[in-house]
């Protein structure tokens, strides 16, 4: 009987790991495609303009063509030949471009089938891995002997997992969009008007040098959000820095070129506090900043960390934009549209913490996050 519960314990355990290896596979696939309908979602409406414009040049070409018809000179029937060249170049362009736009809209409906079906494929995953968790459990500690309470500690251990997995995933996937939407899009952008500006330099060396200085503000502007990027991911300098002054830093790289003025107020005895808790505390004010910085174009912001008795306190205000709490909240669910507030809330969730958002479109946003302290 011992010989077919190990047996039987070590295909759970086999098939445990496979079904890590499906949710991983998983995860990696709903976020490549979740990434390619952002792209798409971004494209359709500059390809829709564009088709706008060649309509409008095409319709006025054909109309040229009408009127040069008639004229039988050898001037008018170059004329012709070259107005004919023209045309045909704008119309290729436009029957290729509708193509491309028939075809983005087939993949992009392609995708969010695909993409329903993965979030599917992935919560039958979880699922899954909990229950051989249970049962492995069940089996480990003997069938006549039962443990329920050690089934629920390995089943929230699992789930454990799943979030830092989710997390992980999510923190890669918002890089990854940050990159594409910042820094590319801009040397894009300066590699396209390469080009333009050779001719520029040609024609008018003035306006040629006028559009160099603009392209290398361009190119200064996509370094200093790739440092941000950067400065985001590297680990806390907390050993060497300390708690209060990493804040500071993360206020300084954020708001030091900008028009916001800064409030911070810092009152914790950091000495017994955990040096990893520090860190996840770091990355929750970070968390917060940079979405005020992307989103609130706030003129003042004030920050508080405070320590209540065996609490840690949070408070940022900003007196920007600010956001529509009702819709925030029926989009939660969808990552395109709340990365860092999904992240935050992960961070805050693991550590056992609480937070509440006030904002109003008037006012701007007032966050309040209470954290229990973890010491040495």
């Amino acid at each position: 009987m011992s010989d077919i519960l190990k047996k039987a314990t070590l295909t759970l355990e086999d098939n445990k790991t496979a079904a890590f290896e499906i949710i991983s596979t998983c995860y990696s696939n709903y976020n490549q495609k979740l990434q390619e309908l952002i792209e798409i979602e971004k494209e359709l409406p500059l390809i829709i303009t564009q088709l706008k414009e060649l309509s409008v040049l095409d319709k006025e070409f054909r109309q040229k063509l009408s009127i040069c018809s008639y004229d039988f000179s050898q001037q008018g029937h170059e004329h012709l030949k070259r107005l004919f060249e023209e045309a045909s170049i704008i119309h290729t362009q436009l029957l290729q471009l509708e193509k491309h736009e028939q075809n983005l809209i087939k993949r992009r409906n392609i995708l969010e089938v695909e993409l329903q079906k993965n979030i599917s494929e992935i919560h039958l995953a979880e699922s899954m891995v909990q229950q051989l968790a249970i049962s492995l459990t069940y089996l480990q500690n003997g069938m006549n002997q039962l443990d329920i309470s050690t089934a629920q500690e390995e089943t929230a251990s699992i789930q454990h997992y799943l979030s830092l997995f989710k997390f992980v995933e999510n923190e890669k996937l918002s890089i990854a969009r940050d990159l594409h939407d910042g820094p590319t899009q801009e040397i894009v952008s300066v590699q396209m008007r390469l080009d333009f500006c050779k001719n520029m330099l040609l024609q008018d060396l003035d306006k040629g040098f006028l559009l160099i200085d603009q392209l290398k503000d361009n190119l200064s502007h996509a370094i200093s959000e790739i440092r941000e990027i950067l400065f985001r991911i590297t680990p806390a300098p907390l050993e060497s820095l300390g708690l209060k002054n990493s804040i500071d830093n993360i206020l300084y790289n954020s708001f030091n070129n900008t028009c916001t003025k800064v409030q911070f107020i810092y009152n914790v005895s950091s000495s017994n506090i955990d040096i990893e808790f520090q860190g996840s505390i770091y990355r929750i004010v970070q968390e917060l900043i940079s979405n005020i910085k992307k989103h609130a174009y706030a003129p003042q912001v004030t920050l508080t960390l405070c320590q209540q008795e065996q609490l840690i306190h949070i408070e940022v205000i900003d007196n920007g934009v600010g956001f529509d709490i009702d819709e925030y909240q029926k989009n939660f669910s969808s990552s395109s549209k709340s990365y860092g507030f999904t992240n935050l809330y992960t961070r805050i969730k693991e550590l056992n913490g609480s937070i509440k958002i006030k904002s109003s479109q008037e006012l701007g946003t007032h966050f309040n996050i209470k954290i229990p302290i973890i010491t040495i």
